[in-house]
C-alpha cells in the first residue's frame, strides 16, 4: 500500500478552532469515474471535494477556494449566518469557488473530478464550530482510511507548491482563467496564452497586439525558474477568483 501524505491546515484568518482542512494529492487515479458517480448520486460518505490537479497552480490557489467556501458556512459578509453557500455543501462550494465565473455546472465540469482525471486533490473540510448548521468534526485517521478504501492511486505526493506545479497543466489553467500574457513593451499579447491577430481590433480602448516576444508562461523545470512562472500565473488566477466575488 502506498504511503499517504495528508496535510492538515487551519486558515489563520477565520475564527480560531472553527475548522480544519485535510488535503491529499494523489497521482495516477484508477477509479475516477466511480468517485464522480458517488458525488453525482449524493452519497454522503463521499462528501469530499475532488479537484482535478491539472487545474491547480499552487497551494494558495486551493486554500483561497477553501476560504471562500468556509466563509459561506461560518457567516456571510453581511453577518447573516449560513447564507453564503450556493451549492449543496462546503465541499461542492470549494470546487465552485475555483471558478472565475458564476456557472455552477461549468465549475464542476472544469475543476472537479471527471472520468479522465489522472491526478487528484482530495479535500475534507471539518466544521468544528459555526454560526449555523451541524458540525462535522472527525479524526484525521477517518479521512486517511476513507482515501485508502475508496481511491485507487499509485502515489501520494506532498501538498506543496513544487508538487502542484509539477502535476498541473499550464495550458489548461491559462484557458480556464483566460490568461493574458503581457508584453512589457508592446501590450497585451493574447488571450488564454495564445497569440491574437490584429483583426481582433480593440476592446475597451486597449489594442490587442500579437507579441511573440511577450511574457510567456510556459512550463519549465522548477529549479530553472518554474517558481517564477508559478507565481506569475498564480497572481492572475487569484485575481480572477476574487473578481468573481466582488463582481
Amino acid at each position: 500500500m502506498a504511503a499517504l501524505h495528508l496535510t492538515t491546515h487551519v486558515l489563520p484568518h477565520l475564527p480560531a478552532a472553527s475548522h480544519k482542512v485535510h488535503i491529499a494529492v494523489l497521482k495516477n487515479i484508477k477509479n475516477a469515474e466511480h468517485l464522480r458517480t458517488q458525488l453525482l448520486a449524493g452519497n454522503a460518505c463521499f462528501e469530499y471535494a475532488f479537484v482535478d490537479a491539472d487545474n491547480i497552480i499552487s497551494t494558495k490557489h486551493i486554500l483561497v477556494a477553501v476560504f471562500k467556501a468556509l466563509r459561506g458556512v461560518l457567516g456571510s459578509s453581511n453577518g447573516t449566518p449560513g447564507t453564503g453557500l450556493r451549492t449543496r455543501n462546503v465541499h461542492s462550494e470549494v470546487v465552485f469557488s475555483l471558478s472565475p465565473n458564476n456557472n455552477i455546472t461549468e465549475s464542476f465540469t472544469k475543476f472537479g473530478i471527471t472520468p479522465n482525471t489522472k491526478n487528484l486533490i482530495t479535500i475534507k473540510v471539518e466544521i468544528l464550530s459555526g454560526n449555523s448548521g451541524p458540525t462535522t468534526s472527525l479524526p484525521v485517521d477517518v479521512v486517511r482510511e476513507f482515501i485508502f478504501r475508496n481511491v485507487e492511486f499509485s502515489e501520494s505526493l506532498p501538498f506543496n507548491d513544487e508538487t502542484l506545479y509539477r502535476v498541473c497543466d499550464l495550458e489548461t489553467i491559462k484557458q480556464r482563467y483566460k490568461f493574458l500574457a503581457i508584453d512589457k513593451g508592446v501590450g497585451v499579447a493574447g488571450k488564454a496564452g495564445k497569440k491574437s491577430s490584429s483583426a481582433q481590433g480593440k476592446k475597451k480602448g486597449t489594442e490587442i497586439i500579437a507579441a511573440p516576444a511577450g511574457l510567456k508562461v510556459d512550463k519549465i523545470e522548477w529549479a530553472d525558474g518554474g517558481v517564477k512562472v508559478q507565481q506569475d500565473l498564480e497572481t492572475w488566477v487569484l485575481g480572477s477568483m476574487v473578481m468573481r466575488v466582488v463582481g
